[in-house]
């Protein structure tokens, strides 16, 4: 197979396992949504600021297998990192239904225009 044609039949697989993260990650959070939580906050933890403008850190890690679509060559790698990513997302969803926790928001600013990485917070 081309290479070009390769790359178009991985870029297909890599919409299709996104969309259908995206679909089951917003199915799960509206589940747990419904669930009693804990709050599992220590005394260390209220000492640690959180600064909003490092939220893009996290919110990159959504765009991630569009990344390794630019970049690879080796699609074996591409396979193993989807493979990885769908196994870390079943362990996490597990954990957030079986563990779901709740953090109370301490010193919450109020803000007229809020930024993007506010928003996610």
């Amino acid at each position: 197979m081309r290479s070009a044609s390769l790359r178009t039949r991985y870029i297909k697989v890599g919409l299709l396992f996104y969309v259908a993260w995206v679909v089951i990650f917003i199915l799960e959070g509206f589940y747990a949504v419904k669930l009693p939580t804990s709050d599992p906050t220590l005394w260390i933890d209220l000492q640690i600021p959180v600064v909003a403008e490092f939220a893009w850190v996290y919110v990159s890690c959504y765009v991630f297998p569009f990344i390794l679509l630019v970049i690879t060559s080796d699609w074996h790698r591409f396979n193993t990192a989807l493979w990885a990513i769908l196994l870390c997302t079943l362990i996490a969803f597990l954990g957030h239904v079986a563990f779901p926790v709740a953090f109370v928001a301490t010193g919450a600013r109020v803000l007229a225009v809020r930024t993007v990485s506010e928003v996610h917070l």
